[in-house]
């Protein structure tokens, strides 16, 4: 199975942001046509603050860290991966470590912040040591496709907050 970095995937990674999008400003525009000037102004620039701080910077934070440092090519068979035109092998991954939201694992979504369900990593690290970073961009599901490509592969589950999503180039 191939797995590249779509624009269709990155629409699914944040399809959350995009409603939320409609809702901060569908708010606007009723408080805009409901309330006096002074007022809309305080509120507005309050609601624009919130929004940017809390859903659009982590989102776009993110999107951009792991456009920048994770896979954008993978191809999984049985027993082996090709990232990148590199041929891993079962035998050649030491572990994977999976880093995901407490949302993500339970299952939570819509009730939290943008990011939490749809952005996740793994860290597969191979017995020469290098590590490879792959994301959900290339598939909302691809941590379950590896699990059922590789069982013998045991991946280690470790809920991360917002730092620890970010993919850290060292």
């Amino acid at each position: 199975m191939r797995f590249k970095v779509t624009l269709k995937n990155q629409l699914i990674a944040i399809q959350e942001l995009i409603i939320m999008n409609i809702l901060y400003f569908g708010l606007i525009v009723i408080l805009y046509l409901s309330i006096d000037w002074e007022f809309f102004k305080i509120l507005f620039y309050t609601l624009i603050s919130t929004f940017i701080i809390i859903y659009l910077l982590p989102v776009l934070i993110l999107h951009i860290n792991y456009l920048k440092y994770s896979v954008k090519n993978v191809y999984i068979d049985e027993d082996e991966m090709i990232v990148e035109n590199e041929v891993i092998k079962r035998k050649d991954v030491q572990k994977i470590i999976l880093y995901a939201t407490m949302q993500y694992y339970t299952g939570s979504d819509g009730t939290s912040l943008a990011y939490n369900e749809h952005y996740f990593r793994l860290e597969v690290i191979l017995k020469s040591g290098k590590i490879l970073h792959i994301t959900s961009l290339l598939d909302k599901n691809i941590d379950k496709i590896i699990e059922s490509h590789f069982p013998t592969i045991k991946i280690e589950k470790k809920k991360a907050g917002f730092l620890f999503l970010l993919i850290n180039q060292n």
